[in-house]
């Protein structure tokens, strides 16, 4: 990225209180502290300084700000996006966490100065959050596979594997769940009292996450149902459901995205793309549905060839995430950008190995006398 308030930096305005000052001056730079003085015969009482917080822009990608509650995102964020739009005005609402004082006579001032305050940011772990729901779908699949090494007359096992409604079973559903709530857990956990944008973010490396898996269950050789011991049929299944997830979880990301930079997101053809993304994966899915719901209306051919559009917005999503990797530069952007890529290639690669080697067989018609 090249911005970052780079031409105009965060900086703070001095709190603002009668008799009141601050020995650093009336504008203070990110990081920097005010040591509160008074006029007029006064002391000041409250906090013994009043912190400027520090700004991540330093970092690589450029977002840091995004990613600390230190409030810097929210304020900075304008139109011009290399310069900060305004002052963090200290000493006042969401901004007293950072210190206030007021000046009083010395008569009537009690306590005086409290001490330092400890400026409390929440800092998440962004890369370990990612890295510990991608452990989590790589074990539940480990434990999903394990199942099929059981003796077959335990009824345990056979309580997982017994087919009961549309052929699920137990052990299809607790999976189902288990990613769904890892899901959740992660987006809660990663982004909860971190602002909008962290929100929007963590959507989008979750919906990242999980966009490959419905891929990795189409594949006929080589596929996650293989690692699993599931059938064709039963994978198909799960394709269906893990494809509903991420469609949910990218329609979530499309839509906090839109609340939190309205028309910000077509200035960029890369953010574009992952709308475009959206949308072909909308329609891909939807007739899908309506196959399922009214085979006579829509026939399978034609539903198939209708249901791959979602893999170009597959694609669309892919070129998305390699903007957000190449931006952010952190582990869990660049994993989920090369863990997607590594999906569609082996689902290409599968495809042109599948036309390359298929039997043909022509039929010589001729006319009978």
């Amino acid at each position: 990225a090249a911005w970052c308030w780079t031409n105009q930096p965060p900086k703070c305005a001095a709190p603002v209180t009668p008799y009141g000052s601050c020995k650093e001056g009336s504008i203070l730079s990110a990081g920097t502290t005010c040591t509160p003085q008074c006029s007029n015969g006064m002391v000041p009482v409250g906090t013994c300084t009043v912190e400027c917080p520090r700004s991540m822009t330093d970092t690589a990608s450029c977002f840091g700000d995004s990613e600390a509650n230190n409030g810097w995102w929210n304020t900075c964020l304008g139109s011009d996006k290399t310069k900060c739009a305004i002052n963090m005005q200290l000493g006042n609402g969401a901004f007293q966490k950072q210190g206030s004082f007021v000046c009083m006579y010395p008569a009537d001032a009690k306590g005086g100065c409290t001490g330092v305050v400890a400026v409390a940011e929440k800092v998440v772990d962004q890369d370990g959050a990612y890295l510990g729901i991608l452990g989590g779908m790589v074990g539940l699949l480990l434990l999903a596979s394990l199942v099929n090494f059981l003796p077959s007359r335990n009824k345990a096992v056979r309580a997982l594997m017994m087919p009961r409604l549309q052929a699920w079973t137990a052990g299809n559903l607790i999976g189902i769940l288990a990613l769904v709530g890892g899901l959740v857990a992660y987006v809660i956990g990663a982004s909860i009292g971190l602002g909008d944008t962290v929100l929007t973010l963590t959507l989008g490396i979750a919906a990242g996450a999980s966009l490959p898996l419905p891929l990795l269950f189409a594949l006929a050789k080589g596929g996650l149902h293989r690692v699993v011991g599931m059938s064709r049929e039963a994978a198909w299944r799960i394709h269906v459901a893990v494809g509903s997830i991420a469609l949910l979880l990218s329609l979530v990301h499309g839509a906090v995205s839109f609340w939190t930079f309205e028309g910000d997101i077509f200035t960029s053809f890369f953010w574009v793309m992952g709308f475009v993304a959206v949308l072909l994966m909308i329609l891909g899915v939807v007739p899908a549905y309506v196959h399922v719901l009214a085979p006579k209306v829509l026939r399978y051919d034609k539903f198939k060839l209708m249901h791959f559009a979602s893999f170009w917005g597959y694609l669309a999503a892919v070129v998305h995430m390699w903007d957000h990797a190449a931006k952010f530069q952190t582990v869990r952007s660049i994993l989920v950008a090369a863990l997607s890529s590594a999906a569609a290639v082996a689902f290409i690669a599968q495809k042109v190995f599948v036309t390359c080697t298929a039997f043909r067989a022509s039929v010589d018609v001729s006319a009978s006398e």
